[in-house]
């Protein structure tokens, strides 16, 4: 299953897919440009006191021998500035992630063990910018619920052994019917009930002939945080090739 943030395809009917189907399909098709876009945002982290931090940063992502590339860059503030990390997809469907400090001037792994941690202080975690692979859970149609003006898809994912990385028992997608894209996800603990967290969409909108998120907020209630991310410039048709990608462009070389 590709990550949080590679959502939107139309093709065909819902009801004629079953709900690993129509999953992949909606989540493979990156309204937010995660993975397929150039991509320049704004992320607020809001703590358990109200007190917000700002970053700046850019992402490039693209499809290359049919694995997903990624390179998310801070811009803001200056003790991050420069600051980065790759992700690349593997022939065998693992996601290796490094991480590049300037301050340090080394790349590291992430390692598995990591991959829960929070992500440069915010709500997301490490793990929540990879792709997952949909074979390891268990996809239902739950009924359907009201999202604002519309009646959304709602698909259950369930665990099978070690989904997720083992962080969550369930997550639930809220589907909008015309746009295609999750307007809310729901992240429940291993027991499957307790809601640890929550990513929404604040604002869609057609761009480039496609539905776009061009803001959403996460939120954990275990540390009663949130971080919301604005888009504010993203381009579908932007062409990289495997040298974005490379250790040298992970230092910004």
């Amino acid at each position: 299953m590709r990550s949080l943030f590679a959502l939107i395809l139309l093709s065909a009917p819902a009801h004629a897919e079953d709900a690993k189907s129509f999953t992949k399909r909606v989540l493979d098709a990156d309204a937010m440009g995660w993975t397929k876009a150039h991509v320049k945002m704004r992320l607020t982290i809001t703590d358990k006191k109200k007190r917000k931090k700002v970053r700046a940063l850019e992402i490039k992502g693209a499809t290359l021998s049919q694995r997903a590339h990624t390179l998310v860059r801070f811009a803001e503030p200056a003790e991050l500035a420069g600051t980065a990390m790759l992700m690349r997809e593997e022939p065998s469907g693992s996601t290796t992630q490094l991480l590049y400090q300037p301050t340090y001037d080394k790349i590291r792994p992430i390692g598995t063990a990591s991959k829960n941690e929070r992500f440069m202080g915010t709500d997301f975690s490490y793990s929540d910018f990879e792709k997952r692979d949909t074979e390891e859970g268990i996809y239902t149609f739950a009924a359907d619920k009201a999202c604002g003006k519309a009646m959304c898809r709602v698909v259950e994912i369930k665990p099978k052994t070690g989904l997720l990385n083992n962080e969550f028992g369930k997550i639930e997608l809220q589907v909008h019917p015309k746009a295609q894209v999750p307007l809310r996800t729901l992240f429940y603990a291993k027991n499957g009930k307790q809601l640890i967290k929550s990513m929404t969409v604040n604002r869609l909108r057609k761009h480039q002939g496609r539905y776009v998120v061009f803001a959403a907020t996460m939120k954990d209630m275990q540390r009663n945080s949130k971080t919301r991310v604005d888009v504010l410039a993203i381009d579908f048709d932007a062409k990289f090739s495997a040298a974005d990608f490379s250790e040298a462009a992970l230092r910004g070389q």
